[in-house]
């Protein structure tokens, strides 16, 4: 079974194995608050992730990043059905104490298929009716690839959190969905590979 990969991002970050990241940097207090690392995580085995296909073995994929490790949000034999995890997955990252989360950075493959997603996080405000214990989403933005781009490059987008619905110390549970529809070598390949996804925060008081 493989360990949960945490990338070495930034230098500020501390790479502590299997544990999560956690990296700040004092400042003035006349000047605004520096980004937090608060966790950066590859969901292959970590217990939280649902709905993802680990590393394949055949393909170029992009040279395969850093060190060949990632995760396939759309599996290839996956059929088309929200319920069953069709187009989507996802992770959740543990929160910090006195740190609220702000911002989601995706490094994933901008390759071959039509890679647009679109990235969703718990809402921990609102439950289905239905279901109490089911809590609703919401959009916090989404990637719209270039159907011509025929190359394949690893890259990373962010994705700014509503100020309105965390507080400090507070999991993030991070819902990544697949917009486009099946690329002609989806059942060979899958489709959209994710090698990492970090939450940055600002350091708070209280809680």
């Amino acid at each position: 079974m493989r360990t949960i990969k945490y990338a070495s991002i930034t230098a500020a970050m501390l790479l502590l194995g299997a544990a999560a990241i956690f990296a700040a940097t004092p400042v003035a207090s006349n000047t605004p608050p520096p980004p937090v690392l608060i966790g950066t995580a590859q969901p292959e085995t970590d217990p939280s992730a649902v709905g993802w296909d680990t590393t394949p073995a055949q393909g170029n994929w992009g040279g395969r990043g850093a060190d060949g490790s990632f995760a396939v949000v759309w599996e290839n034999d996956s059929p088309d059905w929200p319920q069953l995890f069709g187009r989507w997955a996802e992770v959740t990252i543990p929160g910090k104490v006195k740190v609220l989360p702000t911002k989601v950075t995706i490094g994933f493959l901008a390759g071959q298929a039509n890679d647009s997603y679109c990235v969703y996080v718990k809402d921990f405000r609102s439950t289905c009716p239905s279901s109490p214990n089911n809590y609703l989403y919401i959009e916090i933005g989404c990637y719209l690839d270039d159907p011509m781009n025929m190359s394949e490059t690893w890259i990373s987008r962010d994705f700014e959190l509503p100020s309105n619905i965390y507080h400090a110390s507070q999991p993030l549970t991070i819902k990544i969905e697949v917009q486009a529809n099946a690329w002609p070598s989806f059942a060979t390949f899958g489709q959209l590979a994710v090698d990492y996804i970090t939450v940055w925060g600002v350091n708070v008081p209280g809680n």
